[in-house]
């Protein structure tokens, strides 16, 4: 079995899309997934499977369940602490920074990427094959733009987190 990172796009944020992650996580572990560990509400969740056709069976389990239509990613374990060991330690959030990561959905493009660079100001960023790392000094957040990533296109192919969920979810598979 391998053990793999679910990541859901947009859920239980500003009241929108609610799914209860119990509801969620013994509907998964009905469906045939193994070690299902949930981790705060916004759709993160860790599991060992054989199958090869996750992202499907989740998105159609939410969808049965729930009734919403979620975009689902599925990161292999090693995959994901690749992304999430390339964060220097000084990429934080606290009272002056603000560090996220933007995964890609499928569909994604190298322009779609580009473009995005292109329109935001951040102090920092890591460009990777998988996701998109920024840190901003919250003095200098208005002026980023990160704000202005909800009107590109690329958005709709996104899933954010902030550095600190993932480190959290990347300690949580070193655990395993």
């Amino acid at each position: 079995m391998k053990t793999v990172v679910c990541l859901l796009r947009g859920v239980n944020v500003g009241g929108n899309n609610k799914i209860d992650m119990k509801t969620l996580k013994n509907k998964l572990e009905d469906k045939g997934l193994v070690n299902v560990k949930t981790y705060i509400n916004s759709g993160n969740i860790i599991f060992d499977s054989n199958s090869i056709e996750l992202e499907q069976m989740i998105h159609d389990t939410i969808m049965e369940v729930f009734h919403l239509d979620i975009n689902v990613l599925i990161l292999d374990k090693e995959t994901f602490i690749s992304i999430a060991s390339k964060i220097p330690l000084h990429y934080e959030n606290n009272q002056l920074l603000k560090a996220d990561c933007m995964f890609y959905l499928k569909g994604v493009t190298k322009q779609m990427v580009d473009e995005m660079k292109n329109s935001i100001r951040v102090d920092e960023s890591i460009t990777l094959e998988h996701a998109f790392i920024t840190l901003v000094s919250k003095p200098n957040y208005n002026k980023s733009k990160l704000n202005k990533i909800i009107g590109l296109p690329i958005y709709k192919y996104l899933t954010i987190r902030n550095i600190n969920t993932v480190i959290k979810l990347k300690n949580l598979l070193l655990e395993r």
